[in-house]
């Protein structure tokens, strides 16, 4: 299972599913470069595209924190928090 195991987690009286191996997921994600600041990039996956398509080569995007979310430090601080708790959670307890 090449993105983890998953994980059921109860949220507001709903369950919504989480994957604590984000880092193995094969595909494109924006958490790192959201929490450390940095620009996202991604590459075109060659086997889902013709060499000679119309889809760019790597495509660039900078990820911000909407304003109405409050000050970004803050909102960074806490998903960090969050992703890192969903994390630990989802660890085998020895």
């Amino acid at each position: 299972m090449p993105c983890g195991r998953r994980v059921r987690e109860r949220t507001e009286g709903r369950y919504r599913d989480t994957d604590p191996g984000l880092n193995h997921w094969p595909g494109v994600h924006g958490l790192s470069a959201l929490l450390n600041g940095r620009v996202w990039r991604a590459r075109r996956p060659l086997h889902f595209f013709r060499p000679d398509g119309d889809m760019p080569d790597e495509v660039e995007l900078s990820l911000t924190i909407p304003p109405e979310l409050g000050p970004a430090a803050e909102v960074i601080a806490e998903l960090h928090d969050r992703v890192r708790g969903l994390e630990k959670s989802a660890l085998p307890q020895n």
